[in-house]
């Protein structure tokens, strides 16, 4: 189970509360969770392994793109997608034990204690083209899992993350031990671009034992988008891509003959053929 699954620690709706508000609740159980903790430690696996696994689906040449890790814990996630040229990370937390233990072990990289269900007074709208969750989500639902706030946490955090994203092409990625994250049911403005299980698309070293089959982790991609549009999936970006090199080698006429047909099946969001 992830820490804190079954603990019975602090307040039983989880808390709302910051650095700021007297360390109680969450943010004291934390607290103590790092204080006890004698070693830096990753869920889900290898953040280097799981920090490649993303490569497919975000280009690592960008790296003035801002991206949060929220609830970071001492999980150097963040700075291996920064070492790896994702973008500049900031890793939030809600303990300030474990900000100030990472803090002191990577002093190039940015840290800061955060509740990553109310940011307003450090992010505003639209501040990240990127926000990654390891197991945070989850955190919230089973360490919860008999509060009556339960889904009342998550959803806030859910909608924390889509007021910071920018409001078109934000990708929110989320590693996580559930297939059906409610991340995916979600009203918000942003659609699930990829959705795989980790051992499908990760080397098996880099995962821990404990999410390996037959208990396996996922991996699941939402971008935001405009209300009454959509982003183009992956296979409609290789699609265009190609049909770009081929306009490149055709006249405008015999391109708009050849492919109009094919391109009303998968056109631009607001529907019109390409080439009309």
């Amino acid at each position: 189970a992830l820490p804190g699954h079954e603990s019975d620690h602090g307040d039983s709706d989880g808390g709302l509360d910051t650095e700021t508000s007297g360390r109680s609740g969450a943010g004291r159980f934390w607290d103590e969770w790092f204080n006890q903790e004698q070693e830096f430690s990753d869920w889900l696996g290898d953040p280097k392994g799981l920090a490649g696994c993303l490569a497919p689906y975000l280009p690592n040449t960008v790296p003035e793109r801002q991206i949060l890790h929220v609830g970071c814990g001492t999980s150097t996630l963040g700075v291996e997608l920064q070492e790896q040229g994702y973008g500049a990370v900031t890793n939030q937390d809600l303990s300030a034990v474990a900000i100030r233990q990472m803090r002191e072990r990577y002093p190039a990289h940015l840290w800061e204690v955060a509740d990553c269900t109310n940011m307003r007074a450090l992010h505003g709208d639209g501040t990240f083209d990127c926000v990654v969750d390891k197991c945070t989500s989850d955190t919230l639902l089973f360490r919860n899992k008999r509060g009556p706030r339960r889904h009342l946490l998550l959803e806030a955090m859910l909608a924390e993350v889509a007021r910071v994203l920018r409001p078109e092409g934000g990708l929110y990625i989320v590693f996580t031990t559930l297939r059906r994250h409610p991340c995916r049911r979600t009203a918000l403005p942003w659609v699930l671009q990829a959705s795989v299980r980790l051992d499908q698309i990760a080397d098996q070293s880099c995962l821990v034992a404990s999410y390996r089959r037959p208990r396996a982790a996922w991996l699941h991609i939402l971008q935001t988008c405009r209300p009454g549009t959509r982003p183009v999936s992956p296979r409609e970006r290789l699609q265009r891509d190609m049909m770009e090199a081929c306009e490149a080698t055709l006249s405008l006429p015999d391109f708009v003959a050849k492919y109009t047909p094919l391109t009303q099946h998968w056109g631009p969001p607001d529907g019109t053929p390409w080439g009309a």
